[in-house]
């Protein structure tokens, strides 16, 4: 998968699963923190970090105006309309 790519994944909140698909905006490197601020991973009162740095690498989706910082393994690269002829 590389920047612009087009993904899908379910997610899971209050019992009910949703899909969600957007475009990779950043690619982060193995254990480090994504290069902008993730909801729910930043502790907003004492801007540390509330989640663990990946050993793998790992991407930021981008769906509508929100980064999401997804699991790999729940990514699926999905068919781009914009490449079809």
């Amino acid at each position: 998968m590389k920047i612009g790519s087009l993904v899908s994944w379910k997610s899971q909140s209050q019992g009910a699963w949703k899909k969600k698909e957007g475009r990779i905006t950043y690619i982060v490197p193995a254990g480090e923190m994504p290069p902008v601020v993730i909801r729910g991973a930043w502790d907003p009162a004492t801007g540390k970090a509330q989640c663990f740095r990946r050993n793998h690498e790992s991407y930021v989706v981008t769906v509508g105006k929100r980064d999401y910082w997804p699991r790999v393994s729940a990514l699926n690269e999905s068919p781009d309309p914009e490449e079809v002829s």
